[in-house]
């Protein structure tokens, strides 16, 4: 029997209203008026779905991040540890949870709207590192949608640099758009640079641009393209692997990402395949779509044919 791996997850908390439509698409106009077909209340975020999928898979998870004491953060909080997420790493703060809302088509397409103004999730205590032995870590996964806030990027970036440099660093770009964009590409520059593999979506990839692309790859990185429906591509110094999309009925794709991040994680760390590990979280992933809401399958699902 394989033994169990120790990821150590940095990713925002949030809580998502979802808001399912009956239209096909989105026209916002003044006065409009829309159908709602379904309205869904949960607690997410990149680094607690994450979280959530590693260890319902088998991974040891720690979640290290700051939940607030509102109503919201305790909920979050015992919904880790439904999941049995390890919370020594959770601190408390005044701060309130982050809220988004996510307008959904009948198609799973979505846009969103994210309150995340003095957000709890900045107010990380890292004097929290002391309570584990990074000896027994094996890897740790970094969601970029947390850097927003210049003076936090800096302290994260050192503290990541000071404890984490002999790590596998598995980091998702998450692009976010907004007031701190300027930060976030600094120091989303700096991430890239530190990490043994990195996630990213088509539109993500396009930012990186060709020539960082190729840097990073020379430098012997490893970058993932998510492609929804149309597969998966990971690239690699003389190697680029593609694995098929596979057809589903999606209703909801929120969440997918992070998902097929931590279940490729999971399965990496277990193999040492990145093909098995592609095809792996790329089948899950796919399936996660078919429900409205965050949805984990199971490992036993039946399988479902490719496109």
């Amino acid at each position: 029997m394989k033994m169990k791996k120790n990821v150590i997850v940095f990713g925002d908390n949030c809580v998502d209203i979802k808001i399912r439509i009956k239209e096909d698409n989105f026209i916002f106009s003044p006065d409009s008026n829309h159908h709602v077909k379904r309205l869904n209340i949960k607690f997410g975020g990149t680094g607690i779905n994450s979280s959530i999928s590693l260890s319902k898979f088998g991974t040891n998870t720690y979640y290290f991040g700051s939940l607030s004491r509102d109503d919201f953060g305790k909920k979050i909080y015992r919904e880790l540890k439904k999941y049995k997420v390890n919370t020594d790493l959770i601190n408390f703060s005044n701060k309130k949870t982050a809220v988004v809302i996510i307008i959904l088509n009948k198609n799973g397409e979505r846009v969103s709207f994210a309150n995340l103004k003095n957000a709890s999730y900045l107010d990380i205590d890292f004097d929290q590192i002391k309570k584990v032995d990074l000896n027994e870590i094996d890897a740790i996964y970094i969601s970029g949608g947390i850097l927003t806030e210049k003076n936090f990027n800096e302290r994260f970036f050192e503290f990541i640099d000071k404890y984490f440099s002999d790590k596998k660093i598995f980091f998702d770009l998450n692009y976010r758009i907004g007031k701190g964009i300027k930060y976030f590409k600094e120091y989303a520059n700096k991430f890239l640079q530190k990490s043994f593999l990195i996630f990213t979506n088509e539109e993500e990839f396009k930012i990186i641009g060709k020539k960082n692309v190729n840097n990073l790859i020379n430098d012997g990185k490893i970058l993932i393209i998510k492609m929804g429906e149309k597969g998966v591509k990971l690239l690699k110094k003389d190697e680029e692997i593609y694995i098929e999309g596979h057809k589903v009925k999606s209703v909801d794709t929120v969440g997918a990402g992070d998902v097929f991040n931590a279940l490729f994680i999971h399965k990496y760390l277990q193999s040492d395949d990145l093909k098995a590990s592609l095809e792996f979280a790329n089948y899950f992933a796919a399936i996660s779509t078919t429900k409205f809401g965050f949805y984990i399958p199971d490992i036993y699902k039946k399988k479902i044919r490719r496109r």
